[in-house]
């Protein structure tokens, strides 16, 4: 039987937030942390959130952004998780909303399948974003097949369409919204290693 692991990546296996380290840079900081919460925790649509904080930083420089990205590191044990996972047979999909040119390279590290949004930059400026899939359970539905085991770890609301194609869901932190729906909850990533 194939199986495959879908993580999440903001929260899960980083303390990075993008969207409250952009917010420290435009004017409309304070709506676009609102978003996120509202987005994280059930209360908004989670697409209809994202499109919104994407316009707000709209006409920010790229550079701004490949700043923000610096701070974009993988937590302690990250590495040694997936590796775990591999070895008991996992192929690895770390999954995100967020932009390939924000966390692309650190996550190059995982050597792990990668499925993330782009921003698309004109002369040096964010004038929008390709979006490459509208919610993580329309990535996981197209794997899900006969013989499949599905294993899903993430830690907001916008996990869940991811959930609902899982066998086993572990939500990695305190979401409420995550934990009513999970099999697991654990507080760290590498605690995965008692559950699987």
């Amino acid at each position: 039987m194939e199986k495959i692991a879908f993580i999440d990546v903001e929260g899960t296996l980083t303390d990075f937030e993008f969207w409250n380290e952009i917010a420290n840079y435009v004017e409309n900081g304070d709506e676009i942390r609102a978003l996120l919460h509202l987005g994280l925790t059930g209360k908004i649509n989670w697409l209809q959130g994202f499109l919104m904080r994407i316009d707000l930083i709209r006409g920010l420089e790229i550079s701004t952004v490949k700043k923000v990205s610096e701070k974009f590191k993988l937590k302690n044990r990250t590495i040694k998780t997936i590796s775990y996972l591999k070895q008991d047979g996992f192929k690895i999909i770390l999954i995100s909303g967020m932009f390939k040119e924000v966390i692309g390279k650190e996550l190059s590290k995982s050597k792990a399948d990668i499925i993330s949004n782009n921003l698309i930059v004109k002369n040096g400026i964010v004038v929008g974003a390709n979006l490459n899939f509208i919610d993580k359970g329309s990535v996981v539905k197209r794997y899900r097949r006969q013989n499949v085991f599905v294993l899903a770890v993430g830690d907001g609301a916008n996990d869940l369409p991811m959930f609902r194609w899982a066998d086993i869901k572990i939500c990695v932190g305190g979401n409420p919204v995550l934990r009513r729906e999970a099999d697991f909850c654990i507080n760290d990533l590498t605690e995965i290693i008692n559950v699987i």
